[in-house]
């Protein structure tokens, strides 16, 4: 498997990788949904366990 920044080739050089605007976009995205599912889970679980400590 060859990630996308390392390209190696006969002369020993690699090209520099800079991830396009669409790519940051979609990273950023990745990541707000899992912090918003992570948030649902959280407040669910303290409001499951307020009702057992009550």
């Amino acid at each position: 498997m060859i990630s996308g920044g390392f390209v190696p080739n006969l002369l020993h050089y690699m090209n520099k990788y800079v991830p396009t605007v669409p790519e940051l976009a979609i990273t950023i995205g990745v990541y707000g949904i899992g912090v918003l599912i992570l948030t649902a889970l959280f407040k669910m679980a303290i409001s499951i366990k307020e009702e057992v400590a009550a």
